[in-house]
C-alpha cells in the first residue's frame, strides 16, 4: 500500500511502502507513525530508497492511518499517509437456513 485507502482481510499480511530518492551526499531520515504514534519500520537505503511497515497477520487493531515522513537535513520534504481497513472474513450465521433430512435416491 502506498497512500490512499487499502482493504486487507483479517489474518492476512499487509505491507505499507514508502519510496524516496537519496543522493550520494544526503541520506534522508525516515519516520513512521500509526494513528499519530511513532512506530519502527524496515528501511532500505539504496539508489531508490524504500521503507516498509509490515503486518504479518492483520487484525482490527491494525486498521488506521500509517504515515511516512521523509526529511533531508531536518526538513520534512515528503509525507504520505495510507489508510488501512481490515475486513473480517468471518461469516455471519444470521438468516441462514439449514436443511436436514435424508437422501431419497
Amino acid at each position: 500500500a502506498t497512500g490512499g485507502t487499502w482493504n486487507v482481510y483479517d489474518g492476512t499480511s499487509a505491507t505499507v511502502t514508502c519510496s524516496y530518492f537519496i543522493t550520494n551526499t544526503i541520506v534522508p531520515a525516515i519516520s513512521w507513525s500509526f494513528n499519530g504514534i511513532a512506530v519502527n519500520a524496515t528501511i532500505n537505503n539504496s539508489t531508490l530508497g524504500e521503507s516498509y511497515y509490515e503486518i504479518s497477520s492483520a487484525s482490527a487493531s491494525d486498521a488506521g492511518d500509517y504515515n511516512c515522513s521523509v526529511s533531508y537535513n531536518n526538513l520534512i520534504s515528503s509525507e504520505d499517509t495510507a489508510t488501512l481497513s481490515v475486513v473480517s472474513l468471518s461469516v455471519s450465521t444470521d438468516n441462514v437456513l439449514v436443511f436436514s433430512g435424508t437422501d431419497s435416491s
